[in-house]
């Protein structure tokens, strides 16, 4: 099994996967990121209200923060 291969007990894992209140939990936490506009992963939530999605460069990142800090001050 995969999941001891990465340390994890077979039972617990069983457990979870067998229980669809897991699958449930899943499906509604991923429908609140998409009601929140994330569809890419990472996804970088800035003062609650600016998206960064995907993968960026530093200067990228960097240039977005230091647009909002100067546009809120």
């Amino acid at each position: 099994m995969v999941a001891t291969n990465v340390g994890l007990e077979p039972q617990q894992v069983s457990s979870v996967l067998d229980d669809p209140s897991w699958a449930e939990a899943v499906a509604s936490t991923e429908q609140q990121w998409l009601e929140a506009g994330i569809n890419a992963v990472p996804a970088y939530i800035l003062n609650k209200k600016h998206i960064i999605s995907g993968a960026q460069t530093t200067e990228i990142l960097s240039d977005v923060i230091l647009e909002l800090t100067t546009t809120q001050e």
